[in-house]
This record gives C-alpha cells, structure tokens and sequence, in this order.
C-alpha cells in the first residue's frame, strides 16, 4: 500500500468511526506493504475479504457472488486501492452499501493516473465526478446513499494520486459533517455534500501540471545552454588567438637562444685568443728582465771604463728615453689588457644572466601552454556536457552567471600575463642589442690591442737588435759611467710610480664593479618580485580551474539523472508493449501458473528477470509480493537494480 493510500485511510477510519468501538469491513484487505488493519486497535471488530487467502484475509469470496458477512452490520466499509482491478466495481459498491448499517459510512479510493499495474487486471481510473455517479447509481438500485465529500489527492513519495469519495448510508438522526478530510491535505477538484462546485478546481492531472512545468524549465534551460554555448565559442575563439601568439612568442625565443649560443662561442674563442695574449706578454716581460739582468752586468763592467765612455753619454740617454717611452707603453698595454678582460668577463656574466632570464621566460611559457591544454580539455567536457543538462532554473543561472564571471576574470589575467610576457621580450631584445654593441665594441678593442701587440712586437725586436749592437759596442769600448746607473735608477722608480697609477686604475674598476653587481642584485630583486606575482596568478587561476571542475561536476550530475529518467520511462514503455501482447486468457489462471508464465514472457523480451530480482533483493521474496509489482510501485524509486 503507498503513502498517500495508507494515510487518508487512517484519517478516515479516525473522522467518520468510533474506531476502538466499530465494526470495519475491509475489501481487498490482502497485506501488501502495510494494510489498514494495523492501525485499528484491538477493540476493533475487523474482517477482511479478499479474493485470495493471505495475510489480513479473513474470507475468501469469489468475483459476482454474495459475500458471505451479514446485511446492515458494519459502521464503516472500506476499499483502497480496489476499485481499478474490479471489473465490475459498481456492482461491488452495491455489495459494500448493503453490508453498511443506516448512517454507516462507506470509503472508496482508487488511483487517478498512473501506470498500468495488473493485479491481475487493471480496468479503470478514476475522475473528479465519479463519486456522484456512484451515488446516482445506488439511488437507481434502491440502496440510497449520500455522497458526503470527494477529492483527488496530491501525490508525496510515490507517483500516484488517489481519488478518494465517502458516502453515508440512508437517513440519520446524527447531521452530516462540515469539517472535511480534503481540508487537511493537499487536494484537487474537491466536491462536499453542502457544494457541488468543486474546490481547487483543476482540469489538468498533477502528471500534467509537472509535465507542463517540466518542459517550461526545459525551455529556460536550453535558452540558457544557447547563451552558454556561445559564449564558449567566444572563449574559444579568444583562445585559438592566444594560442597563435604565444607560438610566435616561443619562436622568437627560440631564435633568440639560438644567437646567445652563437655569441658565447665567440666570446669563448676571444678568451682563448686573450689568454695566448697574455702569455706573449708574459714572454715579452721575461725578456725584459732577462735583459734587465744583462744591463746590470754590464753595469759593473762600465764602471770600470766610466772615464772611456764620456762621449757616448748622448747615445746612452737618447736609448734611455726610447727605453722609457717602451716601459710606458707597455704599462698602457698592460692597462688596457686588464680592463679588456674585465669587461670580457663582465659581458659574460650578463650573457649568463640572460640566458638564465631566457630558460625561466622559456619554462613559464611552457607551464602557460600546459595550463592552457588543461583549461581547453575541461571546457571541451563542459562542452559536452553543457548539452545535457536538466534540473533547478534558479540554481543553474547562479551557477552559469559564477561560471561567466569565472571566465571573464581569465581572460582578463591571461591578457595581463601575455602583456607582461610581451614587455619582457622588449627588455631582453634591449638587452642583446646592447649586448651585440658592447660585443663590437670589444672586438674593436681586441683588434686594436692585436695592433698594438704587432707594433710592440716589431718595436722589441728593433730593440733587440739595438741592444745588441750596444753590447758588442760596449764590449768593444768597456766601459760605462755611473751617471747612467743613476739615470737607470731614475727610469726604474719612474716605472714604479706608473705600476702604483696603474693600481690606483685598479682600485677604481672594482668599485665599477661591485656598482654593477648592485645594479644586478636590483635586477634579481625584482625578477622575484615577478614570480612572486606570477605565483600569485597561478593560485587564481586554480581557483578559478576550481569553480569550472565544480560548475562541471554539476552538469555530470544533472546529466546523469536526465538519462536515467529516460531509461525508467523507455523501460516502462516497453513493459507495457510487452504485457500488451500477452494471452488474455492468461487472465483466468490461478494467480501462481499466471505469474510464472507473465514472468518468463518478461524474461524472453530481455526486460525483467523475476527470479533473479527476488535472489538480489530477498526482502521482497519474504514478502511475497511479485517483483515485477514491487519493482514498479516501489523498487525503481528506492533505486534497486533492474536484473535483465
């Protein structure tokens, strides 16, 4: 027995009986899920009959014969859910008024909608005037009854709506009620013994009203997935072009890479090309001091012949000027050697920086692609899913406005984050036209350090030469003065003088230096500060990855119990198709031979397999109620599994 059954028919055993002190009659009182003899107490004289013995039947009596229970005996006579398997009901009813005492109460209630359920037939529904038909009927056939109050029910957990219809046998000494059951629960086309104008009138059944909202917010929906839909072509057009650009960006970048690679191999070679430099002069220097150690030999024996080399005093201090006007380019050589170097190893170390810059820009433009292959997999299954959506107008548009706000906040930081990829790129194509002038600017240097070597060189060798022509002169004259010693001496702590300038020289490329290394430790300060924000970016952009799963998530769900609503009313279509085609004959079997043969019939048409329903769910087979009943009334809205 369903909800709404059970219920009104308690409410009427209460309103319109003395229930610990009557006499009930129950028709079709076979315990199915709950009878309304349960909740008569004990006092109460209760008899049930049934076309079937069982549980709650008292008397088993057969279709179009008397019932074997005493005529004007019972205060209340009932029939819940009877009506529609009888198929002759109306000649029941006269059973159920005679079996009534004058002023006893007679309660009729049968379904007005629903499926078919053959128990073991179903005949008829029932509609807003079919009390007072009733009514007229028994008047016609002697047995005069008042129609006091009839009504359809609404429907609460099971999909049937009751039409419920109380009489009242003969005359009374007592008055008929004025406070009805229609009054208390939810009700349709409402007819009293006082009123033949229906109350809550309604020529649309409760199917079709849900049917008709149904559609309505079908409707809504679909308008709504058009807005979606389009909006998400928006999207994805707006996608496609970010997609394009950030290509172009990574083949720039990539081409970008390709010179820095070159240059380092150049500025390698010119290190390698420095470093042979160095040690020439180094070379050179040695020589020097070789021929430093000769002079100082040579010392001694000039002043031996001090006197003998008076006249070459102007030769002497002629080679001691050339002498220092070599020490004081050489000194400038040197100089320039050095700050070479430095700004050799300065350029590298920028050219390091950028190409750390560029393999961070380079792994954040690769993050930025696989965050965007992600983004496009999860809107191509909300796409998918967008087309089956179904359920609460109210809660979807929320849902939907979240989702648009969701997207345009994206697009928004994904245009911040290409505009900040973009600026980036501008700096570092600043920084390696900068990069390639200083590189020119180096080679210029080297190349007139290169000169300058040459000419150093040739100036050696012609020095060389000389100084060998002055020692085998000096050999051949003995001699030298001690004038020129001093004068030696003079040059060497001019030398010394020049080395400490050149310290000083030093000294002031360093602090250059630790300025520039200020300048980067700026630089890498803000490159933080950048990846800071950039992580910042990226937990909203999760956030917002979030909302989409979440908003995604909905729509599977929606989905799913749009197809399985389908899927009951495809299946509950074919039962019917199928119990449609059956014997009629079949009808006058015993109920046993009946079931088994319907239930193969099921089993052969791949729609229901009885016995294993009954082996899944053995509450039903202690029960003893037919699955394909059970299944039907109350299976499929517990969500049972459907055996096949």
């Amino acid at each position: 027995m369903h909800d709404t059954a059970m219920e009104i028919g308690c409410l009427v055993m209460n309103r319109y009986s003395d229930l610990p002190r009557a006499k009930v009659l129950e028709l079709g009182s076979y315990e199915i899920n709950g009878s309304l003899r349960s909740h008569a107490p004990k006092t109460t004289e209760y008899v049930g009959i049934d076309l079937e013995a069982g549980p709650g039947v008292d008397f088993v009596v057969e279709p179009g014969k008397p019932w074997p229970l005493e005529d004007n005996y019972f205060d209340l006579v009932l029939a819940s859910s009877v009506f529609e398997h009888d198929p002759m009901f109306w000649a029941t009813f006269l059973q159920m008024v005679r079996k009534v005492r004058r002023g006893g109460y007679i309660y009729v209630s049968a379904p007005s909608n629903g499926a078919v359920h053959r128990y073991p037939e179903d005949h008829w529904r029932f509609y807003p005037d079919s009390g007072l038909a009733l009514e007229r009927w028994a008047c016609s056939q002697g047995e005069p009854v008042v129609l006091v109050e009839s009504f359809t029910a609404g429907r609460k957990a099971d999909h049937w709506n009751d039409f419920v219809a109380i009489f009242r046998k003969g005359k009374s000494k007592q008055s008929l009620p004025t406070k009805f059951i229609y009054e208390e629960i939810t009700t349709f086309n409402a007819i009293a013994w006082n009123h033949k104008e229906p109350v809550n009138a309604s020529d649309m059944t409760e199917d079709m009203l849900l049917i008709e909202q149904a559609h309505a917010q079908i409707g809504e929906l679909n308008k709504r997935v058009e807005v979606l839909d389009w909006e998400n072509r928006a999207n994805w057009e707006e996608r496609q072009k970010a997609e394009s650009e950030l290509l172009l960006i990574g083949a720039r970048l990539s081409q970008e890479q390709a010179g820095h690679e070159a240059s380092r191999k150049q500025i390698i070679e010119l290190s390698a090309g420095l470093e042979r430099q160095r040690i020439d002069f180094e070379a050179a220097a040695a020589t020097v001091a070789t021929l430093q150690a000769e002079l100082a030999s040579c010392t001694a024996e000039l002043a031996a012949a001090e006197e003998a080399c008076t006249g070459l005093k102007a030769e002497v201090e002629e080679r001691e000027a050339s002498l220092r006007s070599t020490a004081e380019e050489l000194a400038q050589l040197q100089e320039r050697h050095a700050l070479s170097v430095s700004i050799l190893l300065q350029r590298e170390e920028e050219i390091e920086q950028t190409r750390s810059e560029l393999d961070r820009v380079r792994s954040e433009h690769l993050l930025a692609l696989e965050e965007k292959e992600k983004l496009q997999a999860r809107l191509r299954e909300a796409d998918s899913w967008t087309f089956k959506l179904a359920g609460d107008r109210k809660h979807w548009e929320m849902q939907a406005q979240r989702a648009a706000r969701a997207l345009d906040q994206l697009q928004a930081e994904l245009g911040v984050e290409a505009r900040r990829l973009t600026e980036k790129l501008g700096r570092s194509e600043a920084d390696l036209r900068a990069e390639r002038a200083a590189k020119s600017q180096v080679e210029a240097e080297l190349a007139a350090s290169l000169a300058e070597k040459e000419e150093l060189t040739r100036a050696l060798d012609q020095l060389h030469a000389e100084l060998g022509v002055e020692a085998r002169h000096l050999s051949e004259k003995l001699g030298s003065s001690e004038a020129d010693l001093r004068a030696e001496r003079a040059a060497k702590l001019q030398v010394e003088a020049e080395l400490a300038a050149n310290h000083a020289a030093t000294e002031e490329l360093t602090r250059a230096l630790e300025l520039v290394e200020a300048a980067l430790g700026e630089r890498e300060a803000a490159l933080q500060a950048a990846m800071h924000a950039r992580q910042e970016s990226e937990q909203k952009l999760a956030a917002r990855f979030n909302e989409v799963a979440q908003l995604t998530s909905i729509l599977a769900q929606e989905g799913n119990w749009r197809a399985a609503f389908t899927s009951d009313n495809d299946w509950l279509r074919d039962m019917v198709m199928t119990a449609a085609r059956m014997p009629k004959w079949w009808s006058w079997l015993p109920t046993r031979w009946r079931r088994s043969r319907e239930h193969a019939f099921y089993r052969r048409a791949g729609l229901f397999d009885a016995a294993r329903y009954l082996e899944i769910h053995p509450d039903v087979a202690q029960d003893g109620m037919d699955p394909v009943r059970h299944y039907i009334m109350h299976g499929m809205s517990e969500g049972r599994e459907r055996p096949h």
